[in-house]
């Protein structure tokens, strides 16, 4: 016999319930369900609802002695895997003689194996388990909410029957109380009973007498409809009236207010209200809250009546359809929320707030909630990857203890607790912090994680072939030597590119013999007999330079024969620039008289400015100085005779500005008012920073150097500023050609006292060019015509390889140096009475700038021999060094 589908609702509770851990193989009798079904339908404080009994659970099943149901019947074809069973025991005998009809959830392989005698011990109901489970917070949590839904409509279903059943019983007790039965024999009737004949007198005249009453009912109520359409025909003429009124009074001028007066006398006004809050237009719709229940109504002409808002109540959740939800709603209170320029009623204690805020808030708590618990346990409960990350960002503590990083870390954090107000204990911060132990365990976990990973990726890649980069290098008084892998892969997108790795910074001493062994040590280890290495490239000078490790590497079998090898092409063409400016303008860095170190004393200069008051006191006297250039007439003597050439391209770029235009002014007023921005110390070894800070101090000539005559007389004597001034003063007055001597930056910048200043300052003669100036402005020249273009080509990317691959570009080294040379070739060449650099545009102001050069001097001064030697020797250099550095050695 089939289970009847409409108590499948019931059924399917029941399976759900049993599912639970604690009910597996325990019999349950029907009478247990019936509390926990009924609460979780939430049917017990409501009237709407049929309340579960024993006899709907005995309809949901067949009442056979013993069956089994498979769970897949009750719940559906997606359940169909589930081995579980439901077993059901109908007139089951217990105690005081009754009889019961139990269920049970169980396997068909436990119902198989067990004997008949063990089917009572599955139903052991001593401390039963189901009230146990029930009584815990949140059991009903485990059943689904389309069972609860479908039990509860059930529920509601089987409630209307009832009802509907019930009031057809009383109507038939009601009409059977009125119904008065004839006897059938006198001596059936009672004592005093007469016996009426339908058709009697009596009977005739009551009948009479209920049709005149219905008549009288039937007239009456048709008065009342009669009198209803009136009334709603007056209503809807004062309506229409209330509108055409409403209409003409947005046309016409508003009435005065009217003025009141109160019980004392003092007159009041009314409230003053919104012209368009007064107005509703019909078709709009009224949202409104009853008893804590929303509603929406439309509104039309008319009057609305409570039925219709009781009509336009919305749904509730099923969970608050009861008895409790509702006495909730009703006797909470209300307060107005406003959430911009709109107010509505909202439950008292609460307040309107934004979604995306609150989404925001959300997210907020639930990061405090990790920072909470991260520092809450008796021990570290960081993940692997956050004290990783650690541990990388404590590689840059090189040479620093274990116990300076656990206090730095502490430290750290505790001072981001404090910026965010956050409260920890000293003893939860310590207990939450890694220790030693565990940060160099880390350590050790990313230098494997890394190799390992490094490894499958050059698998992944397919690379057969590596290149490897060799450098000496020397920090926290640790010798380094450095190797870099490169091979060429697949970025994320799948397109072709170079990958680079540096596996070892291992000290290896500075001979070719201990560097290629550092090197067979890292390959053998790391690579195997699986990748061959292709290439090498490194710097051309020390013990381990790539022309001398090369061989090297190939005699020892790390490299084949037809293996090739590279410089780094960016230092070469460094090197050949320094070399060449080196011989013919001296040297740099080491308290030489030269243009070099002249740029070296002003970024010194301005070095200690912006450590005593940042770049704000640097900018405040640079607009000082600029006034002053442009409006005193004793400086501007002074820029005529020490710096001609430079004071009347200063006056010729102020009067660029056209200060009309808005744009033109911004500008004027910038170079006015903000001093020159990132100025490094010019270095030969830092690639371009002496390129770059020659054009800034040419571009600004003049404001530096009245900067260090304002320095100068502002400053004590003997001060450290003072003697900054003086040095670049002098150097910026020099006449001689570059000289060097043995002392080193500090010694000469304290030469300068009080009695040697003016002696270490000398005088140029009305009109003369300074001498390092000059010279700085063939190099400038120089650069910008035969040397920028080719060293930023080789920063590029590669053109096959795309982006991430910058500095790779040895292999067009020879075609670089074609066009180098070249381009020397171009300013040697003769043409008529010049060379060919005297007709290029890059060298217009040194050209201007030789005007101010005397022909012939006394005592070593620098004269036009000088200056028509210089460009011959210095383009001679160029050509060897690029040889030496680059050209041999790439094979």
């Amino acid at each position: 016999m089939p289970l009847s589908p409409t108590f499948a609702p019931i059924r399917k509770a029941i399976a759900h319930l049993l599912l639970n851990d604690e009910l597996d193989g325990v019999f349950c009798s029907y009478e247990r369900f019936i509390d926990p079904l009924n609460i979780i339908a939430g049917s017990l404080g409501s009237n709407e609802f049929a309340k579960i009994n024993e006899g709907l659970l005995k309809s949901a099943f067949r009442n056979e002695k013993e069956y089994y149901i498979e769970y897949s019947l009750i719940l559906g074809d997606e359940n169909e895997k589930n081995n579980n069973i439901l077993f059901v025991r109908c007139g089951q005998r217990i105690s005081g003689g009754k009889y019961c009809h139990e269920l049970c959830r169980t396997t068909m392989g436990q119902l198989v194996n067990a004997a008949p005698a063990d089917k009572g011990r599955l139903g052991g109901d001593g401390q039963h388990p189901l009230p146990r489970l029930t009584s815990k917070r949140g059991w009903q949590d485990s059943i689904p909410q389309d069972i609860k839904n479908d039990l509860r409509k059930f529920l509601r279903e089987e409630g209307k029957k009832r009802e509907q059943q019930n009031k057809k019983k009383q109507i038939r007790r009601a009409s059977g109380a009125q119904k008065k039965r004839l006897p059938l024999s006198p001596s059936k009737a009672g004592a005093g009973t007469e016996n009426r004949h339908p058709n009697s007198k009596k009977t005739k005249k009551k009948s009479r007498n209920v049709d005149a009453e219905e008549a009288r009912l039937a007239l009456e109520m048709v008065n009342m409809k009669a009198s209803l359409i009136q009334l709603k025909q007056k209503m809807d003429s004062m309506i229409a009236t209330r509108l055409e009124r409403e209409k003409g009074t947005e046309i016409t001028a508003s009435p005065p207010p009217v003025v009141t007066s109160d019980s004392d006398g003092n007159q009041e006004s009314p409230p003053a209200t919104s012209s368009s809050a007064s107005r509703i237009k019909p078709g709009s719709h009224l949202y409104y809250v009853i008893n804590g229940r929303p509603g929406k109504l439309k509104i039309r002409d008319g009057v609305i009546f409570i039925s219709d808002l009781e009509k336009g109540f919305l749904d509730l959740p099923p969970q608050l359809e009861n008895d409790s939800a509702e006495k909730i709603r009703t006797n909470r209170k209300k307060k107005i929320g406003t959430y911009g320029a709109s107010q509505c009623w909202i439950p008292a204690k609460t307040t309107l707030i934004a979604t995306s805020h609150l989404t925001l808030l959300q997210k907020s708590r639930a990061i405090v909630k990790n920072l909470e618990d991260t520092f809450s346990g008796g021990k570290c409960t960081m993940s692997r990857e956050c004290i990783a990350i650690m541990a990388m960002y404590n590689l840059h503590n090189y040479g620093g203890s274990d116990e300076a990083t656990e206090m730095i870390i502490g430290g750290a954090y505790r001072s981001l607790f404090y910026e965010i107000g956050f409260s920890c204990s000293s003893e939860r911060l310590s207990k939450g912090c890694p220790s030693r132990r565990t940060i160099a365990r880390s350590e050790m976990n990313i230098a494997a994680d890394s190799l390992l990973r490094v490894l499958q990726e050059i698998k992944n890649d397919g690379a057969e072939k590596v290149g490897i980069t060799t450098d000496h290098g020397h920090r926290a008084g640790q010798d380094h030597f450095v190797i870099v892998l490169c091979w060429p892969g697949s970025d994320d997108d799948g397109n072709r590119t170079l990958k680079f790795f540096c596996p070892s910074i291992d000290s290896a001493g500075h001979t070719t013999k201990e560097a290629a062994s550092a090197v067979k040590n890292v390959v053998s280890r790391f690579l195997g007999d699986d990748v061959e290495v292709s290439t090498i490239m490194g710097d051309s000078g020390g013990g381990a330079a790539v022309q001398h490790l090369h061989p090297r590497l190939v005699e020892i079998g790390v490299m084949k024969q037809d293996s090739r090898r590279a410089n780094c092409s960016l230092h070469g063409m460094t090197k050949s620039m320094e070399n060449a400016s080196k011989k013919t303008m001296g040297d740099q860095g080491m308290g030489c008289r030269t243009p070099f170190q002249m740029l070296y004393v002003f970024s010194c200069l301005m070095s200690w400015i912006r450590e005593k008051g940042g770049i704000g006191l640097l900018d405040t006297l640079w607009a000082a100085v600029m006034d002053q250039v442009i409006n005193n007439p004793e400086w501007e003597g002074v820029a005529e005779k020490h710096c001609p050439q430079p004071w009347k391209e200063f006056l010729a770029h102020v009067d660029s500005f056209d200060t009309a235009d808005e744009e033109d002014l911004d500008k004027l007023t910038k170079f006015m008012t903000e001093s020159p921005r990132n100025i490094q110390d010019p270095v030969w070894t830092r690639w371009q920073t002496v390129i770059k800070t020659t054009v800034i101090f040419l571009d600004n000539y003049v404001s530096i150097y009245f900067l260090a005559v304002g320095m100068k007389s502002y400053f004590p004597s003997n001060s450290h500023p003072w003697k900054l001034a003086c040095a670049l003063i002098s150097l910026m007055n020099e006449k001689a050609i570059p000289s060097d001597n043995s002392t080193s930056v500090e010694s000469f910048i304290s030469s300068f006292n009080n009695a040697n200043t003016n002696e270490a300052t000398p005088s140029l003669k009305e009109g003369q060019s300074p001498t390092f100036h000059t010279m700085l402005l063939f190099h400038k020249a120089f650069c910008e015509y035969a040397f920028n273009d080719h060293f930023n080509f080789l920063l590029r990317n590669d053109p096959y390889f795309g982006a991430g691959t910058f500095g790779q570009l040895s292999r067009f080294m020879p075609e670089r140096c074609y066009l180098i040379y070249k381009r020397l070739d171009d300013l040697r060449e003769n043409i008529g009475e010049h060379d060919g650099w005297w007709y290029k545009k890059e060298f217009g102001p040194y050209k201007r700038a030789l005007d101010g050069i005397p022909k012939k001097s006394k005592n070593s001064c620098a004269d036009m021999e000088f200056f028509d030697k210089l460009p011959t020797l210095f383009f001679d250099q160029p050509n060897c060094e690029l040889d030496a550095h680059n050209l041999i050695i790439i094979r």
